[in-house]
């Protein structure tokens, strides 16, 4: 496992990321370290053992070199100590957003106008598909009611559970093929049997379903209709004798004797597949409203009002989860701007503490960078001809932007504390007064209007 872990780390893999406290520690460590300051002090007694890399009155580059380590190394203690602080005075600059934009920026969207606008929106998005919907059902509506006219229908549809007919289908299915399965085991091959079953109680069943279907056209207030209405039944009937008679027909080729017992099980088999014919006439007739074209536009207009009635529901749960957002977003701001506060307050000691350590560290620094230049000069100069002029100034660390932005912050925040707590008073009653303006809104008519819609 260690070979694995060296050979990935010297490809690259694996390598822990490190953090900026951890960067900065190491490269503080190795610029205080004795070996780098011994490595300035060879640095120079080589400069000067090769006296054409030395130029008069220009700083060697070894002697930039250390200005250089030490910049990187402030650098990284700013990247540290930026983070850290950034971190902590995170609550104080939210506190600065809101105070320089006011509440109107956080509440853009929670506010009277902004839920507004947000329904609106909602409403023009969907408006074209209600509008053809409703239309829809407003025509459906009159097709219906001219419908009902003009054949005399005083009621409502019948609108049977057609699942429940379907099982009964099914089970007449199965109990006449279960019949003729039973009737025919000894006449034919279990497969031909079988197979001869199915067919029979097709015909019987889907003949006698499809006529007794149609047979509902005896209710038409047309006569010419309804007398072809009628005639399906003698038209099932047939199909019921006719299929009924086929399974006859294979029992007595099949047969080897036509006995007493085997006309009586014909008999037998020929009442039960007519009962069942009888019965999937009955409940096929039964599968929709008696009158033809009453059941298909009741269902339709059904269909469009509960199409109709899930656009009003789905639009009013769009509504109060927008009513409910733009209410806690206040709530949330509130909080927000109350508890930044008192956390920025409590943290301002140690914030202040950590400005301090920064500024302790940043001089320790500098006065490293200063030992190291005047260790690397001294050495140059003193073995050098007094003519050649090096330079002797000591180059001092540039004074940290980011340092000084976050000294500043904190001495405004603690100067101008009375004046935030007014501040942070006056944005709490903003935000008071924006809920209460729209909790009034929510009572108007607008919005009545925009919750109810559609109509």
């Amino acid at each position: 496992m260690k070979l694995w872990a060296a050979i990935c780390s010297f490809f690259g893999f694996n390598k822990k990321t490190k953090t900026p406290k951890e960067e900065y520690e190491e490269m503080e460590v190795w610029i205080t370290s004795k070996n780098y300051f011994d490595q300035c002090e060879q640095r120079a007694y080589q400069a000067v053992q090769k006296k054409d890399s030395l130029r008069q009155g220009q700083v060697h580059a070894h002697d930039g070199q250390i200005v250089i380590d030490c910049v990187k190394v402030d650098s990284a203690l700013s990247r540290y100590q930026n983070g850290f602080l950034t971190e902590q005075f995170g609550e104080a600059k939210y506190l600065a957003e809101v105070f320089k934009s006011g509440i109107s920026t956080q509440l853009s969207d929670a506010s009277a106008s902004g839920v507004a606008n947000a329904i609106s929106g909602e409403v023009a998005r969907k408006s074209p598909s209600a509008e053809v919907l409703v239309s829809q059902l407003e025509e459906a509506t009159r097709e219906l009611h001219i419908f009902k006219g003009a054949h005399g229908l005083d009621r409502e549809a019948e609108d049977p559970t057609r699942s429940n007919i379907f099982y009964y289908m099914g089970a007449f299915a199965i109990a006449e093929i279960f019949a003729n399965v039973i009737f025919l085991r000894e006449a034919f091959e279990p497969v031909h049997g079988l197979f001869i079953s199915i067919m029979v109680a097709l015909l019987n069943l889907a003949g006698a379903a499809w006529f007794g279907y149609q047979f509902r056209e005896k209710n038409h207030t047309d006569p010419a209709r309804s007398s072809k209405g009628r005639r399906n039944a003698l038209y099932a009937t047939g199909i019921v004798v006719f299929a009924n008679a086929i399974i006859a027909g294979f029992r007595l080729i099949a047969a080897q004797t036509a006995d007493p017992s085997f006309w009586l099980e014909s008999s037998l088999l020929f009442v039960v597949g007519s009962a069942l014919g009888y019965a999937a006439f009955q409940k096929a007739y039964r599968l929709d409203d008696p009158f033809p074209g009453f059941g298909p536009l009741s269902r339709r207009v059904a269909t469009l009002k509960d199409q109709l009635t899930d656009l009003r529901e789905e639009h009013v749960e769009y509504c109060r989860e927008t009513k409910t957002r733009s209410l806690d977003a206040h709530t949330s701001l509130e909080r927000r701007v109350a508890s930044s506060y008192q956390q920025f307050g409590n943290k301002l000691p140690e914030i202040r503490k950590a400005i301090e350590i920064w500024s302790r560290q940043r001089s320790s620094l500098n006065q490293r960078c200063q030992a190291l230049q005047r260790a690397f000069k001294s050495i140059v100069i003193s073995n050098v001809d007094r003519d050649f002029g090096y330079p002797s100034d000591i180059a001092d660390l540039q004074k940290d932007e980011i340092l000084e932005s976050f000294r500043g912050e904190v001495e405004n925040f603690e100067k101008d504390r009375v004046q935030l707590d007014q501040r942070v008073e006056e944005l709490q009653k903003q935000i008071r007064l924006s809920r209460e303006q729209l909790e009034q809104w929510f009572n108007t008519e607008e919005a009545n209007k925009l919750f109810g819609w559609p109509k």
